[in-house]
């Protein structure tokens, strides 16, 4: 992928551990590389003839663009809470892939036009917490027989913590995945569905030593 890009940002500093910040960003694409899965038909001795089958491979696309607008915010309070958030948002015009000579619209894959994050913490000198939420909208991937393909709008909530026994000795947990979110994929429309995957709660739990 070839593109002209930049980003203008501001930020402000108005407190210890606390900040406030914007950032307008431009990316002007000329190339945009798109994966394309096709069904041909293919010689297969098993079925005495011809067989569908799946062929995937990369096209290069026209131009695209992509803008938009990405805010943060951080506080830190005198007593050791905090929080943190930061929301971006997209603007993607479309790329025209041609596929079997047929000229079709192809989305910029992996980009979510609204995507935020959420934090809230507490630590000192001997311990922290923290629980994370970030969530994105509907990301394009690639074409399918000429339609975009998508994964479906996601939120995830995640606990991370850790102790400081001495200098020495510090202990981690973390939870991912706390509400057992699940995430699926559609094509065209949602109600077409492409996958649907469980990664289930997980829990991490380590130490670390240092000499």
């Amino acid at each position: 992928m070839m593109s002209n890009q930049f980003d203008l940002g501001i930020e402000w500093y108005y407190a210890d551990g606390s900040a406030l910040g914007a950032t307008l960003f431009s990316k002007d694409i000329s190339n945009l590389p798109v994966t394309t899965t096709e069904v041909v038909l293919r010689e297969h001795n098993c079925c005495n003839g011809l067989i569908e089958v799946d062929m995937s491979t990369k096209t290069g696309g026209a131009e695209a663009t992509s803008q938009g607008l990405e805010l943060f915010a951080q506080h830190a309070f005198e007593s050791g809470f905090g929080v943190m958030a930061n929301y971006t948002y997209t603007d993607t015009s479309t790329s025209d892939v041609f596929v079997d000579d047929v000229e079709t619209d192809a989305e910029i894959p992996g980009t979510a036009k609204h995507q935020y994050n959420l934090s809230g913490y507490y630590e000192n000198d001997m311990y922290s917490v923290r629980a994370s939420y970030n969530w994105k909208d509907d990301r394009a991937g690639g074409l399918h027989q000429g339609y975009n393909l998508y994964d479906k709008a996601y939120g995830q909530l995640d606990i991370n913590a850790s102790y400081n026994l001495n200098e020495n000795l510090n202990f981690t947990a973390s939870i991912i995945n706390l509400t057992e979110e699940k995430t699926e994929g559609f094509w065209k429309q949602e109600n077409r569905m492409t996958y649907y995957n469980y990664s289930g709660r997980r829990l991490y739990i380590g130490a670390n030593y240092k000499f």
